[in-house]
């Protein structure tokens, strides 16, 4: 009797462990293969563009109804990285891929790799302009009633209405003489 008993016992959990092997597990939606980052901006500047490629996620979901992969996307949502906008070559970001329990048990989905680490690559350093390569001074007239104006050739975000003349005691005057020092100024 102790023998059958046994013999019972154990085929219940081997059946038991055979039912377990043969149903079918969670899929689980790793968020180090469907999140990237790039990087865009200057030094100093720099910003994170994140980017999440749904179609692995709805191949893991296998015959789910359009709804509810729908709703169970729509529960993912990144964290806003830190400093973006300020970023620099060689930071290491945290993104961090917030989820909805609820909504992962009623898909029957796992996840892992929630929080993942960028360094960031890629950006210049940021272009020095030399405005002022491009102005001229245009005098006319006879001294002392000589006009001065400013001519800018170029780029065509400024115009030659973009600068101030100003006398080197720092007043604008209607007409200077020979030898006047003026100052441009960018407005």
């Amino acid at each position: 009797m102790k023998s059958k008993f046994f013999f019972s016992v154990l085929s219940v959990v081997v059946a038991g462990i055979s039912l377990t092997a043969c149903s079918k597990s969670k899929p689980t939606i790793d968020f180090e293969q469907c999140v990237s980052v790039d990087f865009n901006g200057y030094e100093n500047e720099g910003n994170a563009v994140i980017s999440t490629d749904n179609n692995y996620i709805l191949s893991l979901l296998g015959d789910m109804n359009t709804l509810s992969a729908a709703s169970l996307l729509s529960s993912f949502s990144i964290s806003p990285v830190e400093n973006n906008g300020e970023l620099s070559n060689g930071d290491v970001i945290t993104v961090t891929v917030n989820t909805n329990p609820t909504a992962l048990d009623n898909a029957k989905v796992n996840v892992k790799n929630t929080e993942l680490h960028f360094t960031v690559e890629g950006l210049e350093e940021k272009p020095k302009l030399d405005i002022f390569s491009d102005v001229s001074l245009n005098v006319s007239g006879a001294s002392p009633y000589c006009t001065v104006s400013v001519e800018y050739s170029g780029d065509q975000w400024l115009s030659s209405y973009s600068f101030e003349i100003t006398s080197s005691d720092g007043t604008e005057k209607e007409t200077y003489c020979n030898g006047d020092k003026v100052t441009v100024t960018l407005t």
